[in-house]
């Protein structure tokens, strides 16, 4: 990673390893900022290249940012970096990653125990880890495991929440984090947006991002639905587009990052 000459070291890009995946790669975190309030920016956890790309974008911008003296439509990125303390996890789900590459080793034993089942799923299906359990339906959320074998990996929410190694350091990260809220960003879909407390300015905020989902619309098992019940946490789902540039993406979302970050 580029580091900015008139930058210190402590006001660089932090990488800290918060997990394993189930067949043992680092699950990265980036870290920026001193402040007191956590904000957290996650990655598809279904392992899209496309959000993991914007994601290290937008952090490098940060770092350009405060070295330029500028940055988000003319915020002040020192004041930022003193009041927020900023989480990246580019890619939680860095198994389906290469799943959807076709970038696994096909000699892996765990390749080899998927490999009947993977050739009938097209690669932008492929948001599962390598033991056949989607990560993005095993949260604690109207979780209930199927009844009967999956034949599609894609749907399988595993035998209890968080029993992936993924979403079980996810959510141990999340809990001692407290975030005072997580922006998910994924390739397509509406705008999914979990109640947050009324009449805040965050409320108001989100609420601008449209069209967006109500809980009740919120898929069994996933991740803005556990935090919005059980952390009480603001969270609301990016959609982004598999055709813009991060470049692209982060010139649109600008004004919203903007928003966010100096609330």
């Amino acid at each position: 990673m580029a580091t900015e000459q008139n930058l210190s070291e402590k006001e660089l890009l932090r990488q800290e390893t918060y997990g394993r995946s189930f067949s043992g790669l680092p699950l990265k975190a980036f870290l920026w900022g001193e402040g007191s309030t956590p904000l957290l920016f996650l990655g598809s956890l279904e392992g899209q290249k496309a959000s993991a790309d914007f994601l290290m974008y937008f952090a490098k911008e940060l770092c350009k940012g405060l070295s330029h003296g500028k940055f988000l439509c003319k915020t002040n990125p020192a004041f930022i970096f003193s009041t927020k303390k900023l989480f990246f996890l580019p890619n939680p789900n860095p198994e389906a990653s290469l799943l959807r590459e076709n970038d696994l080793d096909d000699t892996h034993p765990l390749y080899r125990r998927l490999e009947g089942l993977i050739r009938n799923i097209p690669p932008e299906k492929r948001g599962f880890n390598l033991r056949g359990v989607a990560v993005e339906k095993n949260f604690n959320y109207r979780f209930g495991k199927s009844a009967q074998k999956i034949p599609d990996f894609s749907e399988n929410p595993g035998t209890f929440p968080e029993s992936e190694p993924e979403t079980k350091a996810l959510g141990h990260l999340l809990r001692s984090l407290s975030p005072r809220a997580v922006l998910h960003f994924k390739v397509g879909g509406s705008c999914l947006l979990p109640p947050v407390p009324r009449n805040s300015t965050l409320e108001h905020l989100l609420l601008r991002q449209t069209p967006f989902l109500p809980l009740a619309d919120t898929p069994a098992g996933s991740l803005e639905g556990w935090l919005a019940e059980e952390l009480s946490c603001a969270v609301v789902r990016i959609p982004l587009s598999s055709e813009e540039s991060p470049e692209k993406s982060f010139q649109k979302l600008l004004p919203f990052l903007a928003s966010v970050l100096t609330l």
